[in-house]
């Protein structure tokens, strides 16, 4: 089963945040503070059962909120796990999980995992219409409506499991006829306090920072036990002891819960001295043996010591070599996977959660780490969710752009997130033009995910002139990035892709019109460049801003056109210019650097 969408309401700074996961690798980008670990944090919450919710996680741009919300939605179940879900399955096959806290009077409560299902709005159908499983009682139901319930034997003691199983087959059998409808089940997942074994895919967490020391501790709860534990069963390793261990134990479960002797019966004639001591409750009580975690009772014992001339625990080095090792293990994990081929390993999945992995790695780590994790994702078993503030774990390659989201605060501080609707086909319009923006999109120029405004320019003139004439202003320039295009032809491609992501920009470009003086051949070249000033309108459509320069650039500013090494040649030339003549052009520049603000 794949995480397909998180849903996330009143949590931290999100009041109401959807976040869709396409495919098995997604990386969240933003500022710092923008919210792209609250984001993760929430994932954690709702499948950790362990983990509760505190009264300062509550938003606080919402004063009158007095419940946090988690949703996860599931999809790509297989048929085993069909079999495991058959009861929260809802239309479109997919499952859905929800955690909540919520004040509780001086209290701050959160509840257990539960489940979305798809229920009958028939009230004879409802957990509940059945008062009890007395004969009366069944008798009773029937005569209000329950007809479902003259199914079931005539004679002898009639259990709960029993009632359901009837109700479960008659909406089966007139599902097609039936109103169903969507609603979180009041109890548990399954209906039990402790979710079993092997059913909710494994969530694996890296923290940026906090305790180090915790995520190398050699145990099965630690990041390091829990990813060596993972790597076994990919590989297929522990396969054999585990199923060895699940048959002897189960075959204990099945003989434990025989009522007729040994452990079952006395656990029956407990069950019954109980309900005896509940007249006034009318409640039947079982008690049952549950099946032994399997997984946790194999946890592999491991120990890993580095020797760096004082051979001793991970725990006891540096932060940087703790945190190294960690991720050496994750690329291990990868290439693991990688040369052992395609398998299938229990259970549902991991999703492996990195929050800002390119901290203590420097930029060729940083590439060879963002590799590593998309090979893993590339195996179905995994999904990667990364939060970065580093170019290297985002490309527009291969379709990658897709796993792009941009997290960033709304006006209102509150946590939002945008992610490019349309397709890269679209955007560039041929192979050709999709391959050269891939490849145009290099570390340099993936700055502009990060920026508060994106300045598109025709040239490296351009790119190089404005940000030094904005420092001789004085003008503040902080988280703009200025984005050399290759031509004023490649500006209307740039500007489709961030419209795609919804980032903000302004397009500074010459405005080229032919003038008297020009060659003939001059005018020709500037009667097409001026063409393009339409197509760049039509692009921008009024989602940007656009700054034309009177004929040219060069003009535009008053650069002479002569000179070797156009850049070089014009910075030269406004470094020596006279203050008050470049004092002219301030309200241009401001123009630019400061768009939208």
């Amino acid at each position: 089963m794949r995480l397909a969408q998180v849903e996330i309401k009143n949590y931290r700074s999100i009041q109401h945040l959807a976040l869709d996961i396409e495919g098995t690798y997604t990386v969240l980008l933003g500022a710092n503070n923008a919210g792209k670990s609250n984001i993760l944090r929430a994932i954690e919450m709702a499948l950790t059962p362990s983990a509760s919710f505190l009264p300062s996680d509550l938003c606080t741009h919402c004063p009158e909120a007095d419940a946090i919300e988690v949703h996860l939605r599931f999809d790509s179940l297989t048929k085993a796990e069909c079999v495991t879900w058959k009861n929260y399955l809802l239309p479109d096959g997919g499952v859905r999980l929800v955690r909540f806290g919520h004040r509780q009077g001086s209290e701050f409560e959160t509840s257990p995992i539960r489940g979305w299902t798809c229920r009958p709005s028939e009230p004879t159908l409802r957990r509940g219409f059945v008062a009890g499983t007395r004969r009366d009682q069944i008798d009773e139901a029937i005569k209000r409506g329950a007809t479902f319930l003259s199914a079931l034997p005539t004679t002898g003691r009639i259990s709960a499991k029993q009632v359901q199983e009837c109700r479960d087959a008659f909406i089966a059998a007139h599902r097609g006829t039936l109103v169903m409808v969507d609603e979180v089940e009041e109890g548990p997942l399954f209906g039990q306090r402790t979710i079993p074994e092997g059913v909710l895919p494994e969530l694996i967490f890296v923290p940026a920072g906090g305790d180090l020391e915790q995520e190398s501790q050699h145990r099965g709860a630690s990041i390091y036990g829990r990813i060596v534990e993972r790597v076994l069963r990919d590989l297929g390793e522990e396969a054999e002891h585990q199923a060895e261990l699940r048959r002897v134990l189960d075959a204990i479960t099945t003989a434990r819960n025989d009522t007729t002797r040994g452990t079952g019966a006395a656990l029956r004639r407990l069950a019954d001295q109980i309900e005896a001591q509940l007249p006034e409750w009318d409640v039947r009580v079982a008690i049952t043996a549950e099946t032994v975690d399997v997984g946790k009772t194999l946890a592999p014992a491991t120990r890993l010591v580095l020797d760096d001339g004082h051979p001793s625990d991970l725990a006891r080095k540096g932060h940087g070599l703790q945190r190294a090792t960690v991720f050496a293990l994750i690329r291990a994990w990868a290439d693991l996977i990688r040369t052992a081929g395609d398998g299938e390993s229990p259970g549902p999945g991991t999703i492996l959660v990195v929050e800002e992995p390119e901290l203590f790695l420097h930029p060729h780590a940083q590439r060879a780490m963002a590799r590593k994790l998309t090979d893993l994702a590339a195996d179905d078993r995994h999904q990667v969710v990364v939060c970065s503030h580093s170019t290297h774990f985002l490309s527009l390659a291969d379709e990658r752009y897709r796993s792009i989201r941009i997290v960033a605060r709304d006006g209102a501080q509150q946590t939002t997130i945008r992610q490019c609707r349309e397709s890269l086909e679209a955007i560039a319009g041929d192979q050709r033009k999709q391959f050269n923006l891939a490849q145009w999109v290099n570390q340099d120029r993936a700055e502009l995910f990060f920026a508060r405004l994106v300045v598109l320019v025709e040239g490296p003139t351009e790119a190089q002139c404005l940000p030094f004439l904005a420092e001789k202003l004085g003008i503040d320039t902080e988280g703009a990035t200025v984005v050399d295009c290759n031509g004023k032809n490649n500006l209307p491609l740039y500007v489709r892709m961030l419209n795609g992501f919804g980032l903000r920009y302004v397009v500074v470009h010459d405005e080229d019109a032919p003038i008297d003086t020009d060659t003939p051949k001059r005018r020709k070249d500037m009667r097409s460049s001026f063409e393009q000033n339409a197509k760049i309108v039509a692009a921008v459509d009024g989602l940007g801003d656009i700054e034309v320069l009177t004929v040219d650039f060069e003009r535009c500013f008053e650069i002479p056109t002569t000179g070797d090494g156009k850049p070089w040649s014009a910075l030269a030339h406004l470094d020596k210019a006279d203050p008050i003549a470049l004092s002219r052009h301030r309200s241009r520049i401001e123009r630019i650097f400061l768009a939208g603000t």
